[in-house]
């Protein structure tokens, strides 16, 4: 075998860096063996710690419990009820947290079946598959290179991450929408942006994330998508939760961005 033309080292030698990022190395940070299945109708649809296994037994008439998993045995018409009777349940006992009364989908990640709607915060405990929207914001010069990177500070009112930087827009994909119509929402809600503006966002990776968090284990499907900005763009705040934005101008390649405000 030859050696890699200039292109293919080129590459590699990019996706080298970027294995070197932290947050990339914390996106796949996850202990199986603390884990379980959880499964619903036959299908594995995420898993619970070893370490909830006993308050998970005051269900009998609802979960098969054992060391080798956790099913849901109820009627298909009942697996919302009973999930939102247990998760109300499990919040009480401290074991759900940051509570966001956000109905979620819950899905076989195997081949999308949607089989019940569930509490947002409550993916977390069961560590079942949940769908993210996020926008790069950016500006271009006349050849279309880009030049600045929209970043986001995240309020210090918000239940996850307050106060850390983030996309352009950005959040969970709730029950009833697609990633780009919770995109498109995001925009609105976050950033003012309407939605004629948002149908420039081009659709670009689909990162999937496994980690433990404090809450529980992550497993989320995040659509990445790029908006292109115009010069002179000004976000607009539309409530206390929106975030603080930054146009930031790259200094040097994979370098940090000097922020232009």
């Amino acid at each position: 075998m030859g050696r890699p033309d200039g292109a293919v080292a080129q590459r590699r030698r990019a996706q080298g860096r970027l294995n070197d990022w932290p947050a990339l190395r914390a996106a796949g940070a996850h202990d199986a063996s603390a884990r379980v299945p959880f499964g619903v109708d036959g299908r594995v649809v995420g898993s619970v710690a070893c370490d909830h296994l006993q308050a998970l037994r005051a269900w009998p008439q609802w979960l098969r419990v054992d060391e080798a998993g956790v099913a849901l045995q109820v009627e298909d018409r009942q697996r919302s009820a009973v999930l939102a009777q247990m998760n109300a349940a499990l919040r009480e006992l401290g074991l759900i947290r940051a509570w966001r009364n956000e109905p979620f989908a819950l899905f076989d990640p195997a081949d999308g079946t949607r089989l019940a709607t569930m509490e947002r915060a409550a993916a977390r405990f069961w560590g079942t598959l949940t769908l993210g929207a996020h926008a790069n914001g950016y500006v271009a010069d006349d050849a279309g290179r880009p030049t600045h990177l929209w970043i986001a500070q995240r309020s210090l009112n918000k239940a996850t991450d307050p106060g850390m930087f983030d996309n352009l827009v950005g959040g969970g994909v709730p029950e009833g929408q697609t990633p780009l119509q919770a995109l498109v929402r995001e925009g609105w809600e976050e950033a003012g942006l309407h939605s004629a503006q948002m149908a420039a966002a081009r659709a670009g990776s689909v990162l999937r994330l496994m980690r433990d968090i404090p809450e529980g284990l992550q497993h989320e499907w995040l659509h990445a998508y790029d908006l292109q900005l115009p010069t002179g763009w000004s976000h607009t705040t539309r409530t206390a939760r929106s975030p603080a934005f930054a146009a930031c101008r790259w200094t040097r390649r994979w370098g940090w961005p000097q922020a232009r405000r």
